[in-house]
């Protein structure tokens, strides 16, 4: 169960609340600041899931509400919108109940297209069987949904094919005084209406179809008026300012985006399992610092001594990871790291332990001939899909390569050697005295484990989105080390990518 009202959750937070669509009644209730205030403030805690503080909300306003006597297509918004929040809670009961007050507040209230599911579709049914019909109000225009058949009654149109024609219908009671019924439409990124006159095919039935060359764009808004002799209205759905929305589907299962004016818009396709990705190349150029677990080894400057276990750092470096997007998940790329601080003077390491070649070599930077030491790897990072991936991406990745990281350490040294000759290496250092008396003074040698030359390692990391070509990375990256030393070092690089 959990599970279920996770995934119902997720399908409902995909986008935001779009407008529920409702008709006109109560001018007040249309006007109150407070209810759209609170509506507004409601739909902001609903998209980032705040469930229960949108719950509080919505409950304030319909009590304000109450307490004025509104009604109408703001009350109305309310009450759906309380709805959806319920059933996102799992309470399908209660969001019935809010639904039935939705319609008795204005009978055309519907779940809006972005929000409708099989489930809230049966459950808006249901409400509408179920809710009283709505009081007749004489200082507005009727826009009811036929109540016994006297009223004036249209059926919303949620949904559209791109392309193919669609049709509009009303029914006009005989007994209203009706002298045209227009139809006012528009397709999204148009601000004003166009009219098209609905004819009569029966005696109380009024429809027109528009050609599919119209039917485009996103969305259509809409709204149906029915006309007197003197041009007024004396019924209605919809209004200019609060229209029906039919949201247009292509072919292929998604909303069809094309402006007016028929150009494709310079806009990124809607997100699936997998993005598709413009770029198809990354470079990352960041920097960062280490420490390794070295379960022993060798110092580089006194081989002869041995290293017990324990942490070590591993100071700072430079990261350059360049490779081939695969597509918006995957991205494989080939990495350079160069560790370059804090230097040492290999001129005064024993030439017993410089000899030999790779990978035993003791040069530094694999050769290159840079100061410090250097890792050459392949990496594969896999990025996983988030609430809202333009935001922020977590991806974890694995990796192997070639080279050595320089773990530093502190090697005690006694300043007196056994002949009781002051010991060379101490010379110009700072001296400690030794708890033992016996054991004399001493001085700490500065000195490096590099373990290496082979490692594999495993990553996380997350990246924000600073504009269409540059993301901000934190990269985290553990290896394991060995062939010659062994450690476990572990990595934290921040860095900028850019893509081409």
């Amino acid at each position: 169960m959990i599970a279920m009202w996770a995934i119902r959750l997720a399908c409902l937070g995909v986008a935001g609340l779009c407008g529920v669509v409702l008709s006109p009644t109560t001018a007040l209730a249309q006007q109150d600041p407070v209810l759209k205030e609170k509506l507004a403030s409601a739909i902001e805690d609903y998209d980032i899931l705040e469930l229960d503080a949108a719950e509080g909300t919505l409950r304030d306003a319909l009590e304000h509400a109450e307490s004025n006597g509104l009604r109408g297509p703001v009350v109305a918004q309310l009450h759906v919108m309380l709805g959806i929040v319920l059933f996102a809670n799992g309470d399908e009961g209660a969001t019935k109940k809010a639904f039935i007050a939705a319609v008795e507040s204005s009978p055309e209230a519907q779940v809006p297209p972005v929000y409708e599911t099989p489930e809230l579709s049966s459950i808006m049914s249901q409400a509408r069987a179920e809710a009283k019909p709505a009081k007749a109000n004489n200082n507005n225009v009727n826009s009811g949904v036929g109540a016994g058949g006297d009223d004036f009654e249209h059926k919303p149109v949620t949904r559209a094919d791109a392309g193919k024609p669609l049709a509009f219908q009303v029914f006009v009671p005989e007994s209203m005084p009706v002298f045209r019924v227009m139809l006012h439409h528009r397709r999204f990124g148009e601000d004003t209406f166009s009219e098209a006159e609905m004819k009569p095919s029966s005696a109380t039935i009024f429809s027109v179809t528009l050609p599919g060359e119209q039917v485009s764009t996103s969305q259509i808004d809409y709204y149906i008026q029915a006309l007197d002799r003197g041009g007024a209205a004396i019924a209605q759905s919809g209004s200019d300012t609060s229209p029906l929305t039919a949201v247009v589907i292509s072919g292929e299962g998604d909303v069809k985006v094309t402006p007016p004016d028929g150009d494709p818009p310079d806009v990124e396709e809607p997100d699936g399992p997998v993005r598709e990705e413009t770029k198809h190349v990354y470079v990352m150029l960041g920097g960062g610092s280490g420490a390794g677990f070295l379960p022993g080894g060798r110092p580089t400057a006194n081989p002869d001594r041995s290293v017990a276990a324990g942490v070590a750092p591993a100071f700072g470096h430079a990261l350059l990871d360049a490779g081939w997007i695969i597509n918006a998940s995957m991205r494989l790329g080939l990495y350079f790291r160069w560790q370059f601080s804090p230097p040492q003077d290999f001129n005064l390491v024993p030439e017993e332990s410089k000899g030999g070649s790779f990978p035993s070599t003791r040069d530094e930077c694999l050769g290159f001939g840079l100061p410090g030491d250097c890792l050459l790897g392949l990496r594969y990072r896999y990025y996983l899909s988030g609430p809202d991936p333009d935001r922020v991406r977590f991806y974890s990745s694995v990796g192997l390569g070639v080279g050595r990281v320089r773990n530093w350490l502190k090697i005690k040294e006694f300043a007196e050697l056994q002949d009781g000759q002051d010991n060379p290496k101490c010379v110009g250092k700072d001296q400690f005295k030794s708890q033992d008396a016996s054991q004399g003074n001493f001085c700490y040698l500065r000195d490096t484990v590099r373990p290496g030359w082979g490692h594999f390692g495993i990553g996380a990391g997350l990246s924000v989105p600073l504009a269409q070509m540059v993301e901000f990375t934190a990269d985290t990256y553990l290896m394991f080390l060995t062939l010659d030393q062994t450690s476990i070092n572990a990595d934290l690089n921040l860095g900028f990518v850019f893509k081409f």
